[in-house]
């Protein structure tokens, strides 16, 4: 699937709500908050994490795994945000349990950006996600 947005507010309430719960979702996790606040920053960084677990959650539920690039913010008459996904059928008895593990690596995907001459560099690298170490 390839999906393009114009990055305006609309739904920022409802991302904000959304990356509020993380910390609960991610508890005993590190860099969480830091994360969560890197990604409360504007609506392209709310909508590059909300976006792609709406579609990991989708398809879970429907039994497809979901592969992820890295999203692409760029500026044409409006600023655009990009997604690519891979949807794979899947069929399974029972879906698999990896919530908190697919939250966190979309959470930790960079931001990249493409610049007036189509050259793509890191627009935002959230703070990483980590499970703490046992010990």
């Amino acid at each position: 699937m390839i999906a393009t947005f114009n990055a305006r507010d609309n739904g920022a309430k409802e991302y904000l709500e959304f990356i509020d719960e993380i910390p609960e979702a991610l508890e005993g996790w590190e860099n969480v908050n830091d994360c969560c606040n890197s990604h409360k920053k504007n609506n392209v960084t709310r909508l590059k994490l909300c976006f792609p677990y709406f579609c990991w959650q989708y398809g879970m539920n429907n039994n497809f795994s979901v592969k992820f690039e890295d999203p692409i913010v760029y500026q044409s008459s409006a600023t655009m945000l990009h997604f690519y996904a891979e949807f794979t059928y899947q069929p399974t008895a029972l879906p698999k349990l990896t919530t908190a593990d697919v939250l966190a690596a979309l959470a930790n995907r960079p931001l990249m950006k493409l610049d007036d001459k189509m050259i793509e560099r890191v627009e935002m690298r959230p703070a990483q996600v980590v499970r703490p170490e046992k010990g």
